[in-house]
């Protein structure tokens, strides 16, 4: 668990930048899911609210920028002294905080989720650098 504070931290401004860098490409992709959505509603097979998550609004997209810069400034949780106790003499017992194992995630409908999840995964994890 040894990965540290400054290579997570960059790794959570380059998303921040692609983001900001790829907006125009990101939110044509998103009208191209709606268009495609629309005809599902028409359809029946997909309800009006779902339609409307999977809108990436400027708003929204902002608030994802904002979110992982956000979680840059944290803390890092890895590693952490949570709890020491002294059992005996020489004997002491330490709670530390570890890096995440295996995430899962299900979501629908919701582009923003998705760099919300990474954002806080790279955070957590310790072996950031298989995914740069």
């Amino acid at each position: 668990a040894g990965l540290n504070t400054e290579l997570k931290n960059k790794a959570l401004q380059t998303i921040a930048d692609a983001l900001v860098a790829n907006k125009e490409y990101i939110v044509s992709q998103n009208e191209e899911d709606l268009k495609k959505a629309k005809i599902l509603v028409e359809k029946g097979e997909i309800t009006q609210s779902i339609y409307d998550r999977l809108k990436l609004s400027d708003a929204k997209f902002n608030d994802m920028i904002a979110g992982v810069l956000d979680v840059k400034k944290l803390q890092d949780p890895v590693n952490q002294t949570l709890l020491a106790t002294k059992l005996d003499e020489g004997l002491e017992l330490y709670k530390v905080s570890c890096p995440i194992g295996v995430i899962g995630v299900i979501f629908e409908a919701r582009p923003d989720v998705v760099v919300q999840i990474s954002s806080l995964a790279i955070k957590s994890f310790s072996s950031i650098a298989k995914f740069l």
